[in-house]
């Protein structure tokens, strides 16, 4: 059952906090590529500390094509994807930070569940 405080979370709220986290963690890079574990590593900390249940994924995605090894993302309580560098998959047109359903070709679960 979620926390008092995670209840009050909104999805804008949520984003908001992410964005801020991307932000102060880039820089100025005009690019979030090879920058997912710095930026999940910090917000997946400050989420926890107020209160959000979230856990931070390393998906493999060998199989996938390019030079892409692996990816770090966050999955929430209720099973969505937060992904605050998803941007840096260019053949999928995301936002800069992605919240919704698991996107198999880059949130992948141990076993290879979404």
């Amino acid at each position: 059952m979620p926390s008092a405080r995670s209840r009050k979370m909104t999805d804008r709220k949520l984003l908001w906090i992410a964005r801020e986290f991307r932000e102060g963690i880039l820089d100025d890079r005009k690019s979030s590529e090879g920058m997912c574990f710095a930026v999940c590593a910090a917000l997946v900390g400050y989420l926890k500390f107020i209160g959000i249940n979230a856990e931070m994924i390393e998906s493999d995605l060998s199989d996938r094509p390019g030079e892409w090894q692996n990816h770090f993302w966050l999955k929430l309580s209720d099973a969505r994807a937060l992904d605050p560098t998803a941007d840096q998959f260019d053949d999928l047109s995301l936002p800069p930070v992605y919240l919704g359903p698991a996107i198999p070709a880059i949130h992948v679960l141990t076993g290879g569940n979404t």
